[in-house]
């Protein structure tokens, strides 16, 4: 499920309820079918064009929704506890595998391909990860979320640190001019500050538009340049594991 989409529709539905109208409301007034709108505003893959319509109709506009959008999924993230990210950062490969498992376009079948792993190591990991309140297993294979928000980082922890190398790591091995280049510029922090958050907010403001629209995504990492989107991960690769796993993790748990 597209996140950003997610998180605008459901800008969108708050700001129904800000207007003080109802569904069958909204119907009378867009002309659009009661039931056409209960699909709609939940239906992730709606067009642009739509949603300028409806929000036409409760006098806002793209930007807002981004805003509203963009606040709502921040309240929808979650930081990593700091034994889990004591244990992530012991165990780099276990978090790459939560957030392959975490992504729609992977199945666990195709991690399991993909990295050549034992059905002894999937029963592992994903038992880690229930030891580590991330899943319900259900049964052999068969697990799920507990909550799908998206993971945060602790700013300044071993595993933030980590990230921020491997980050540093692929954005540098693509041999591209960074578009802004300016040396010995007279700026302060708070203007650094300001700039950063001008930015990172047209970025979502893209982000939700090209998502929404017909444009065709081009999924890029962002350092204040532009390189390929590729994943970062925290590890070279998601190796078999072991029962040396468990034994950390229910270690590290019982010192929490």
């Amino acid at each position: 499920m597209n996140n950003s989409a997610t998180y605008l529709l459901a800008a969108l539905r708050e700001k129904i309820k800000e207007k003080g109208i109802c569904y069958a409301e909204l119907s009378i007034g867009t002309g659009i079918p009661l039931s056409t709108i209960k699909r709609q505003l939940h239906n992730t893959a709606l067009g642009l064009d739509k949603i300028l319509y409806y929000a036409s109709h409760l006098d806002t506009d793209l930007v807002e929704l981004s805003q509203r959008g963009r606040q709502l999924q921040l309240e929808n993230e979650q930081f990593i506890t700091d034994v889990n990210s004591d244990i992530f950062h012991q165990f780099p490969h276990l978090f790459d595998f939560l957030y392959l498992l975490r992504r729609n376009e992977w199945t666990l079948e195709e991690i399991t391909q993909k990295y050549t792993l034992s059905s002894t190591s999937i029963t592992l990991y994903l038992r880690a990860l229930e030891m580590m309140d991330y899943v319900v297993l259900k049964g052999e294979h068969q697990y799920q979320f507990k909550d799908k928000g998206r993971f945060i980082f602790e700013e300044g922890s071993k595993l933030d640190t980590l990230f921020a190398e491997r980050f540093r790591k692929e954005s540098f091995s693509h041999k591209i001019r960074p578009p802004i280049c300016i040396g010995r510029i007279a700026i302060t922090e708070d203007q650094e500050e300001k700039l950063a958050t001008e930015v990172y907010n047209k970025l979502i403001e893209f982000d939700v538009q090209n998502k929404m629209g017909e444009n065709k995504e081009t999924l890029k990492n962002v350092l204040m340049t532009f390189t390929p989107g590729n994943q970062i991960f925290l590890s070279d690769t998601i190796p078999n594991v072991d029962g040396e796993l468990l034994k950390a993790i229910s270690f590290a748990k019982e010192l929490e």
